[in-house]
């Protein structure tokens, strides 16, 4: 710092400490002080002959922009919070470039006294003060706080001190002397802030979206998804996502894997036995217009997460109806409300005890704010159900979309089906029990299986037979449980019908991704048949030639073609249910931990017991920290790309990891190979039941 400049400069003796709340460091409390720039001073950190500037306490430096609001921390504890706009430069404008902020803090007496920055008050050393200096420059210019915007400063303060603070301002004499000025208690309101930059989620909320990703698109979650994801959650059983139920092929007697997902029906509406709070209480307050109030405060952040734990809805009504009162006033009403007997009891009355006051101002609209988040809450909940319903009714046409998809092809199948049997003088006018007798004497009965490697590594494999003899399509599917043997058959054209001795093209199609993959071969019929297809990488044009040899004398429901068409709007379908499966599975971690108090009490009484009895020796029960094994918050979350193996892995850890099951291999490389605990003998019901304590904590 240049010795000559002038520097706008607060040093502030604290002498005495009220107690207040925590700051966001986790290691002090804070002293809340708001840096009034009325009358500003021009004053110097020190003078050039100041026999002490080689002791005084060293500046530390910070780089910010006028265009946002930022919060800087000094090495000792000072927290500063700069509104956007704070500063002005000697013409009274606006300053929005880059800005340079010096600070220098001194908290010990050691560091007091070094700096001659000690005093006394009525013959007595004022030892357990806190002392800062503060100034802000751009462009080589001496910056001032504009006192209708100002900025504020957190200070580590003494937790057993419990009398008024005062504030003094100093001014520094060419011999090192200080001057300490009274300016008298400190008037401490509560410090409104972006109300978007405080944490209104339920514990473990962010850390289940982030193991989530990627999500429709998303691959970071940033807060506008976090937003989204929890201000669409219900506490309705008509709208809870549940995973399972129904099915999904094209008609095929064995067709691989499949996906699936469904929603609850209507129940009933709304569960009236539920009082948790709702995510869409916490849209209605998370408005600008609440920014002025009580609401827009990290004190009160951290007031919601004890309100999370209580499951009662109504006592974040009681702060949002009493945004008039002091903070202190409603935390003894919330402490009231619940009653000696709950756990958060004594959370509420320690916040009492910090005596808070109000945000400056920020009661004079307090019967507004609260009209205003009724009408916005009604607004807000109608919008979610809409959404739902929207959501849902857009379900229901993919899938009846898919259906007609499906049934269409069938009734390809069966048309392919009929036109086989007539060539060989049989008119096949019905399912069920059907004797082919002289008419088809030249038929026997014969085995087909097709080795195709290759189709292990792809994302789809699909063969044919051609019979050349009458144009006939058949389509083979993969063998259950192994994809490289096709031998199976559609239920809606089960039988391969061909005349003894006759020459059968077989004919393989593989994708993987934009690739395409072609194989060709041939085979005489007999009673075992088992030819192998080396499919070969071709280009797409190359493919359309391969398929227009087979397709140019056949009818359409016999047309390689028209086969694949539909081949790849069953897989786009599969795909579908894969990712809504997986998005659903998703979902409902997020309402099962959103809405954790809704679930069972005696479940979760179970679980806990359960939980002491067998997890509580390698697992820290508040959830949060690691231990002898790793922390359970948002353990389902971790599991959500194989949610049916996270029961198995409980019950036997070691057998999913000698399967390979990736999930299961980290875990264990990353515990340095220790190895957890089995429980075979916990049921599902056992496990389900440890899982929603876990949830509940």
């Amino acid at each position: 710092m240049n010795k000559l400049s002038f520097s706008l400069l607060y040093l502030t003796l604290l002498l005495l400490f009220v107690k207040c709340t925590p700051s966001s460091s986790p290691d002090a409390d804070q002293v809340k002080i708001e840096v009034n720039a009325n009358d500003i001073i021009e004053r110097l950190k020190y003078h050039d002959l100041d026999p002490f500037k080689d002791n005084i306490v060293e500046s530390q430096f910070f780089e910010i922009t006028g265009l946002k609001d930022e919060v800087i921390e000094g090495e000792n504890g000072t927290v500063i919070i700069i509104p956007k706009g704070a500063f002005r430069n000697s013409k009274g404008g606006l300053v929005e470039d880059n800005i340079k902020i010096e600070l220098a803090e001194a908290y010990s007496i050691q560091d007091m006294i070094q700096s001659n920055l000690t005093t006394t008050i009525k013959d007595k050393l004022a030892a357990n003060g806190g002392i800062f200096y503060i100034n802000a420059t751009a462009n080589g210019e001496n910056l001032y706080i504009d006192k209708n915007n100002p900025i504020y400063v957190e200070m580590p303060k003494d937790e057993e001190s419990k009398a008024n603070v005062l504030k003094f301002e100093g001014v520094r004499s060419p011999d090192g002397e200080m001057h300490w000025i009274d300016k008298g208690p400190i008037e401490q309101f509560l410090m409104a802030v972006d109300i978007n930059t405080l944490d209104f989620y339920p514990k473990g909320f962010e850390q289940a979206v982030e193991s989530g990703m990627p999500f429709r698109g998303y691959t970071v979650a940033d807060k506008k998804l976090k937003d989204s994801l929890f201000f669409s959650l219900k506490y309705d059983l008509s709208l809870a996502p549940m995973p399972g139920g129904g099915t999904w092929p094209p008609p095929t007697s064995d067709h691989g894997d499949s996906a699936s997902v469904s929603y609850h029906g209507d129940n009933g509406g709304e569960h009236s036995s539920c009082n948790t709070v709702t995510p869409q209480s916490i849209a209605a307050i998370q408005h600008p217009k609440f920014e002025h109030s009580l609401l827009a405060t990290r004190e009160f952040e951290e007031r919601l997460k004890v309100i999370y734990r209580s499951c009662d809805q109504e006592l974040l009504d009681l702060y949002i109806n009493n945004l008039d009162k002091n903070l202190w006033e409603i935390d003894q009403l919330a402490a009231q409300k619940v009653g000696q007997e709950s756990s958060t009891y004594e959370g509420f009355i320690a916040f009492a005890e910090e005596k808070l006051t109000k945000v400056k101002n920020g009661a004079k609209y307090a019967e507004v704010l609260k009209n205003f988040y009724q009408k916005r809450l009604i607004k807000i909940n109608q919008a979610t159900q809409d959404a739902h319903q929207a959501y849902l009714t857009s379900l229901q046409k993919k899938e009846e979309k898919a259906q007609a998809k499906r049934e269409e092809y069938i009734e390809l199948l069966e048309e392919r089906q009929k036109y086989r049997f007539s060539k060989f003088g049989f008119e096949l006018d019905k399912m069920g029990w059907v004797m082919l007798a002289t008419e088809l004497e030249k038929l026997e009965k014969f085995t087909l299986e097709v080795k195709v490697p290759k189709a292990v590594e792809l994302d789809r494999a699909h063969v044919y037979t051609f019979d050349p003899s009458i144009n006939s399509l058949f389509a083979l599917v993969a063998n259950n449980g192994d994809k490289a043997t096709f031998g199976s058959a559609y239920l809606t054209d089960w039988a391969l019908i061909v005349e003894k001795g006759a020459y059968l093209n077989i004919i393989g199609v593989g994708y993987k991704g934009d690739e395409v993959y072609f194989a060709k071969t041939g085979a005489t019929q007999k009673k075992v048949m088992q030819p192998e297809l080396m499919l070969q990488k071709i280009t797409k044009k190359e493919l359309k030639k391969q398929l227009a040899k087979f397709d140019k004398v056949s009818a359409r429901f016999n047309k390689l073609r028209v086969d694949l068409e539909y081949q790849r709007a069953f897989y786009v379908e599969q795909l579908r249910l894969r990712k809504l499966e997986r998005e659903t599975n998703f979902i409902y971690n997020l309402y099962q931990l959103v809405f954790s108090c809704c679930e069972d009490k005696e479940l979760k009484e179970k679980g806990e017991l359960l939980f002491k009895k067998n997890c509580s020796a390698c697992h820290n029960p508040d959830m949060d920290a690691d231990m002898t094994g790793p922390a359970l918050a948002g353990v389902e979350a971790r599991w959500l790309n194989y949610p049916n193996d996270l029961y198995r892995y409980i019950r036997n850890s070691q057998e999913l990891v000698a399967e390979g099951q990736p999930r299961a291999v980290a875990l264990f490389n990353e515990w340095d190979k220790s190895v957890m605990t089995s429980f075979p003998q916990l049921s599902d019901m056992d496990i389900k039941a440890i899982l929603a304590y876990i949830r509940s904590k």
